[in-house]
């Protein structure tokens, strides 16, 4: 799972993922984050790398794609986001609003002695 780019892929034990297969190189490819174009794999010359059946050198990978590196197959997926909670923020958001309705209700209070 990449949390950080550039990721690398490779037989490198250094590699973010790192396979032992049969025709995997130390540094086999790398996926980068590119504006504008997404998750893109970049193969390291002179490591063939294939997506879907094409042999690739830079491709912007899409969700199903599946990644040949050697004997080694991998299914490129990106996960659903996950929504930070939000009930902390919310709840001191609600404990400020009683805040300042109990300050407005004690300044109109006093103002009315």
């Amino acid at each position: 799972m990449a949390r950080r780019f550039p990721f690398v892929v490779g037989r490198s034990p250094d590699a973010g993922l790192s396979i032992a297969d049969d025709g995997v190189w130390e540094q086999h490819c790398r996926l980068l984050l590119k504006p504008g174009r997404g998750v893109v794999l970049v193969a390291a010359e002179p490591a063939v790398s294939l997506v879907n059946l094409e042999p690739v050198q830079e491709i912007q990978l899409r969700n199903g794609d599946l990644i040949q590196l050697g004997a080694a197959t991998l299914q490129f997926w990106l996960a659903p986001p996950r929504q930070a909670g939000l009930r902390l923020r919310e709840g001191l958001t609600w404990l400020a609003i009683l805040g300042l309705a109990a300050l407005q209700v004690a300044t109109a209070v006093w103002l009315t002695r």
